[in-house]
């Protein structure tokens, strides 16, 4: 197996520490070396990271970019398989880092690994995991964009893995993109005839029980990058999966959880409906408008932005 290299980007990450070093130490198949870029945190997370024995790069909050931090991090390691892992991310079991990087070893260019919801994640949450994450693996090419359209792209860099000469070939990460930087990765992978593969067998936990007024800011940029993409994540049109999605959280929600937690599975589905189209139109407001309804709103002071 290729010298893996763990990238972690951090900003306040030391209740989470622990849990992620055990893990990792944990895994059947050990990284070459374990990488974290931090954004200036005011907590303890330097200090465990390198009595942990991994490397740190720290970087000012404000030079915070989705793709342009990890990209810096890439640049820096030496190992010919890229690993990028949430500081929020722990592994479930001792396969999970084999498991991820055995599709790319096989010749695929980038994976991603199954997301399990926490113990106590509601029950919409834990529908979405099961829905975007299922228990079944499968491989996407550019043939299915016709089927999945903009889904295709569909990738996560809470836990994923990628070849390092391919990263580099394909223009790694774009930069000062407001969100969504790994499907637009994914989107570079695809056009080109690569493979990317979702390794089920790969687990790591990770949900979040995101409040309206988030679920409005998040999706409000995700709306705002699919606005601004270009290639084929623009030629990717949008399907009937979102509606798809809401009716299958309904039912589960009415046979898991209570009639509060369908009213709030309706609420949050306006809240992300609403605020996507916005972020698609996101040209039409001014500029003080689209820092409040962002999630990223340090993104509105740069040039891009405007």
């Amino acid at each position: 197996m290729a010298e893996i290299s763990i990238i972690i980007p951090t900003l306040d990450a030391a209740t989470y520490l622990p849990a992620l070093r055990a893990a990792i130490e944990s895994q059947t198949l050990s990284p070459g070396e374990v990488l974290i870029i931090d954004s200036s945190s005011s907590d303890e997370t330097v200090v465990l990271a390198r009595q942990y024995g991994w490397r740190v790069m720290e970087i000012d909050r404000l030079d915070f970019d989705h793709g342009a931090t990890r990209n810096q991090a890439a640049l820096t390691v030496s190992g010919s398989v890229l690993v990028f892992l949430s500081q929020d991310a722990t592994p479930a079991d001792p396969q999970w880092l084999a498991a991820l990087v055995k599709p790319v070893a096989a010749g695929a260019a980038a994976a991603y690994s199954r997301q399990l919801a926490r113990p106590r994640a509601s029950a919409k949450e834990r529908y979405a995991r099961l829905h975007n994450y299922p228990a079944r693996s499968h491989i996407r090419d550019l043939g299915d964009v016709a089927d999945y359209g903009i889904l295709a792209t569909f990738y996560s860099n809470v836990s994923s893995a990628t070849a390092k000469t391919v990263f580099h070939e394909a223009g790694a990460f774009p930069e000062r993109t407001i969100i969504n930087e790994d499907g637009q990765y994914a989107a570079k992978l695809l056009e080109p005839g690569y493979q990317i593969a979702y390794v089920a067998e790969s687990r790591v936990i990770h949900s979040h029980d995101y409040d309206l007024a988030l679920q409005f800011r998040r999706n409000f940029d995700i709306g705002v990058s699919h606005a601004q993409a270009d290639g084929l994540m623009r030629r990717a049109g949008t399907t009937s999966a979102g509606l798809t999605f809401l009716r299958g959280q309904l039912d589960y929600v009415r046979r898991e959880g209570t009639a509060l937690d369908v009213l709030e599975v309706v609420a949050e589905a306006t809240a992300k409906f609403s605020g996507y189209h916005l972020g698609r139109r996101y040209e039409l407001l001014p500029r003080a408008l689209r820092r409040w309804f962002s999630w990223n709103s340090n993104y509105w002071t740069t040039d891009l932005g405007s």
